[in-house]
């Protein structure tokens, strides 16, 4: 069920404002939220790192995370807020993914009728 709200979330994840312009920002603030953007993809980064080990990476959080350094590397801030959150979204969506199949992996089993029989 868990899994089932976190992918409805990263389906409809999209643009996030920040209130206010971004020519209002102080210098201060707008090295605040850089910084805030850094930390996201590098947690995005982390979470990706730990899906690939448990072998259920997804591609499109690889993407994500490729094009949130790319609109930081261009100066697009909020670009890059948008696109870390999405592959932070994914990669903790595909994690959860693992989870939920090494548990239930086998309930896919085929039944036989000598598996029921108790000895």
């Amino acid at each position: 069920m868990r899994m089932a709200w976190l992918l409805l979330i990263l389906a409809c994840a999209g643009p996030m404002e920040i209130s206010g312009s971004a020519d209002a920002r102080t210098p201060e603030a707008h090295v605040a939220h850089n910084e805030s953007v850094q930390t996201v993809i590098q947690t995005a980064r982390q979470k990706f790192q730990q899906a690939l080990k448990l072998d259920y990476a997804w591609r499109v959080t690889a993407d994500l995370i490729s094009e949130a350094e790319k609109r930081m590397a261009a100066g697009d801030t909020q670009g890059a807020h948008d696109a870390a959150t999405r592959a932070l979204l994914s990669a903790e969506a595909s994690i959860l993914q693992a989870e939920h199949e090494s548990r239930v992996w086998r309930e896919r089993l085929p039944k036989t009728a000598t598996s029921n029989v108790k000895k």
